[in-house]
């Protein structure tokens, strides 16, 4: 899978200007941070955010303060930044089981499908990461093609344009097909996975 981007406009992080307090009362003011209207505030909580996760413990303890809960309003942002980074933090969160059955109980999948049509590139791609993340499992599988998601990754794997999200698209689309080759069929896929196939009359013979 293609590296993914780095917006050039993302402000540095400068851990030292942090006031997060690490220990028991971290993740509680993380949680809090995340939900200030400053918007630098939520985009610097953020980028804390996504270092914690990497830890399983910090993962578990954030589930239940609640903070995948305050990702999912996290995602309609009126900021970018915000939008991406949270998008971010919950492919994090789906690399874990607590974190994928999370996904499903708390209607991330179609959260994160309504950034599939975001303006800035960056967007769209962590927001795939993450539904391919929680795909990978049966139930995030049979989750991700009960939302209609087949359909839709099949329309942007026409509509996107970068190779690097067409992948990423295509592995969700593999990961819902071991549960239901049927949704495809319908979405008239494969036509559509032949002609990726095809060599284009620019490409080298």
């Amino acid at each position: 899978m293609a590296a993914p981007r780095v917006s050039a406009h993302l402000p540095l992080y400068d851990p030292t200007k942090s006031s997060l307090a690490y220990g028991n009362r971290a993740l509680p003011k993380l949680n809090r941070e995340l939900q200030s209207r400053d918007v630098a505030v939520r985009q610097q909580a953020l980028l804390l955010l996504a270092d914690v996760l990497h830890k399983r413990e910090n993962l578990v303890s954030s589930l239940r303060e609640g903070i995948a809960k305050t990702l999912r309003e996290l995602l309609k942002d009126g900021d970018s930044i915000v939008r991406e980074r949270s998008a971010h933090a919950l492919s994090i969160i789906a690399q874990h089981a607590l974190g994928r059955q999370a996904f499903v109980d708390l209607g991330m999948i179609k959260a994160l499908a309504e950034l599939f049509s975001d303006s800035e590139e960056e967007v769209r791609y962590r927001a795939h990461l993450a539904v391919e993340m929680c795909a990978r499992t049966r139930e995030g599988a049979q989750a991700t093609v009960s939302e209609g998601l087949v359909t839709l990754c099949v329309k942007k794997l026409v509509e996107e344009t970068k190779l690097y999200l067409k992948e990423v698209i295509l592995d969700t689309l593999h990961w819902c097909f071991q549960v239901n080759t049927s949704e495809g069929l319908k979405a008239n896929t494969l036509p559509i996975l032949t002609s990726l196939l095809t060599p284009s009359p620019s490409s080298p013979s």
